[in-house]
This record gives C-alpha cells, structure tokens and sequence, in this order.
C-alpha cells in the first residue's frame, strides 16, 4: 500500500549507542515523546489519532478517498477529519476521469479548495459539491464552460457556499451582468479573479466592489468596458485593504496605473 513504507520504521526497536547489552551512561538525553511512541509501537494503529492525521497530510486528495480510506474502518473515519482537507486541494482538468471526480467530491464532506481547469462540465461538477461539502471556502473555475445558464449555477454558489473566500473565474463562459451581480453578494469573499472574462462593465464591477467589502486580490487584467473613473472607485474603496490588483483594458490610461500607487498594502 502507500503506506507500506512507513511499517519498518515503526516496528523498529530503539538502539542504544555502545555495544550490545551495555547500560546507557546518564548523559544520553531523553527519547521525545513522540519518537518513544514511535519506536515502541509495533503497528501503525497504535499510535494516536494525531500522529495518524500527520502522516495522512501527505497524501493527496485522490490517494485519501482512493486508498487510504479502504484501509480499515478507523482509517476511513479519519480520511474524512477536517484538519486533513482544511490543508489540501483537489484538482481536476478535462483529462480527469469523472469517476475519479466523483469520488473524491462524494467521499470529502470537508473539502476545502476545489480547482477545476478547462472543463465543460463545471455545472455538473460544482452540483456534486452542493450535497456533500459545506465547507468548501476556496473554488477555481479557471477557462470552464459554466453551463446553459451561468447565472443560476452562480446563484446556487452563493446560496450554498455563503461563507466562499476566494472564486477564480478566469476565462469562464458564459458570463453575463446578471452572474456578476450575483457574485457581489459573496461578503466575505477576498480574491476575485475576473480575467478574460467578457461581459463586465462598469456597473458590474461598481455592485462587485461594493457587495464584496473584504476583497485583497481583484484580477480584471484584459477586460474591456472597463474605464479610469472605474479603477479609481476600486481603489478608493479598498485602498487600505488590496494586496492584489491586476488591470489591463483598451481603454486604460496611465491613471488607472498611478492608482495602484495608493494601495497601501
């Protein structure tokens, strides 16, 4: 199995420096607690929980509900321990199977990034997420193809997914003005990436700076409608708080430029 290598280490009893049988001399230090605890055991399921979602952590995504969770039944219930997915993304593009897909977004309630490239499925695959992970804070759509209606595919985000951090949209299609007035009302959302994306205008982006009052990282770099007076308001509404801003548009001047200079951060 994938973990077959870590048996040996751990069915490994502790050697003392000298030769064989002699007592340590009082100036040896002390085991560690955690390696006594490995050197001591003699199978992987004793040690603690803790030290078994450590090793977990260096898996992926698709090895822990693939491999990992067939193990054992103590092994499948801890595959599923948030501290796991809060640290771990899937990742998908349009060579992944579904069925590989599927398994992993049925199979991990905490899932907490999602990325999905260059896929004409994405509506299916974001409805997979709706009935099985809550927890998902972090979703990349990046040049997919959004559906017959975009806007109700993103209406459903936001319903499900209030609480939703960063949303990566670059080169998604379709998009329209009624998605991105969707989009606004994710609060408490901090990087928005709008990139290639067709559609947005000046009032889209104006309800966008307004609804999402925590952005730090704002892509809009090679959209067009977009004007000086538009990168001003951004600026002006976020200064103190964007780390990010990427811009490009026909019909940028260098004033839109000088306005990053007043973001402080």
């Amino acid at each position: 199995t994938q973990v077959g290598w870590l048996c040996p280490l751990i069915a490994m009893e502790p050697v003392v420096p000298g030769t064989s049988g002699q007592t340590p001399s009082s100036s040896h230090k002390p085991v560690r607690s955690s390696s006594k605890i490995l050197l001591s055991a003699k199978n992987i399921n004793k040690l603690p929980n803790e030290m078994l979602l450590k090793i977990m952590s260096h898996f992926s995504a698709e090895e822990l509900c693939s491999t990992i969770s067939d193990v054992c039944v103590r092994w499948n219930s801890l595959h599923r321990d948030t501290f796991l997915w809060r640290n771990l993304c899937f990742s998908c593009d349009h060579t992944t199977k579904m069925s590989v897909i599927y398994q992993v977004l049925c199979d991990a309630p905490a899932l907490f990034e999602l990325k999905m490239h260059n896929r004409h499925d994405a509506s299916q695959l974001v409805a997979a997420l709706f009935g099985s992970c809550q927890r998902l804070r972090r979703l990349n759509m990046d040049f997919c193809h959004l559906g017959d209606n975009s806007a109700d595919l993103l209406d459903k985000i936001v319903q499900f997914f209030p609480d939703l951090e960063v949303l990566i949209l670059e080169g998604c299609q379709p998009l329209d003005k009624e998605g991105y007035m969707i989009i606004s009302r994710l609060q408490k959302l901090t990087t928005l990436n709008l990139t290639h994306c067709k559609g947005l205008d000046s009032h889209s982006l104006a309800r966008i700076v307004d609804g999402c009052e925590l952005l730090e990282e704002l892509f809009i770099d090679d959209v067009v409608q977009i004007y000086d007076s538009d990168i001003v308001n951004v600026v002006q509404r976020h200064h103190s708080r964007l780390k990010v801003l990427a811009i490009d548009g026909e019909d940028l001047t260098d004033k839109s430029f000088v306005q990053v200079a007043k973001c402080s951060r």
